[in-house]
Formats: C-alpha cells, structure tokens, sequence
C-alpha cells in the first residue's frame, strides 16, 4: 500500500508528522493540549473504509 509522509520542521527540529495512505481518514475529534507553554494540536481519526 503506498504511503504518504509528512514532516514538519522547525529550526532543524521535527515537531511533527503524519503518515497517511490512498485510502484516507476521517477527522472524529480535534483536541489542542499546552505542553510547556506550547500548544500541541492533536486529531483523532478513523480510517475510512471502502
């Protein structure tokens, strides 16, 4: 099954990712959290099915 990836980079830092295939997801909730004065973005997400 062919992927996709992406990295996000931030001054020679990952600071996130996604992987994702042909099939897709769907976004079942958005949630943002604060991690040491940073705000995280997290997704909960459900692959959907063909």
């Amino acid at each position: 099954m062919k992927h996709i990836t992406f990295v996000a980079v931030d001054n020679d830092i990952i600071v996130g990712f996604g992987d994702i295939d042909k099939k897709g997801y769907k976004v079942i909730k958005k949630q943002v959290v604060n991690r040491q004065s940073v705000l995280l973005t997290n997704y909960f997400m459900k692959k959907q099915i063909e």
